[in-house]
């Protein structure tokens, strides 16, 4: 078994890296930085609780990325006598704690919309 797992873990290092594909991962992420610093923009001239939940939601995206980027070279870069199992789970433990952490943030807005029309 771990003679599999060495062949694969040496069959996904020997493929070398598309640059478009870094190219459009990075393109992606300064439009995203891009469009967080135009929310921040808004969110100073009016702070309203959708321009707030935007802004947030802007701010995950960015996380978000850089926790799949980050999880992903993470699990193509494995010692397998570290790691007998390799990392590639990395990539799907990261996306679920992402996950719980938008829902939360999503859950909080929602929370403070509705206290805010209670409020009148």
């Amino acid at each position: 078994m771990l003679a599999l797992l060495r062949a694969s873990d040496d069959a996904s290092a020997d493929e070398a890296p598309d640059p478009t594909v870094d190219r459009l991962v990075l393109a992606s992420f300064v439009g995203n930085v891009l469009v967080l610093l135009a929310k921040i923009g808004v969110l100073a001239l009016s702070f309203t609780l959708s321009v707030i939940g935007s802004t947030v939601d802007s701010l995950l995206d960015i996380a978000g990325g850089l926790i799949i980027y980050l999880s992903s070279k993470e699990a193509k870069r494995t010692s397998l006598h570290a790691f007998p199992a390799g990392r590639a789970r990395a990539e799907p433990v990261a996306i679920v704690v992402l996950s719980a952490v938008m829902s939360m943030a999503g859950l909080l807005l929602a929370r403070e919309g509705i206290g805010s029309l209670a409020r009148g």
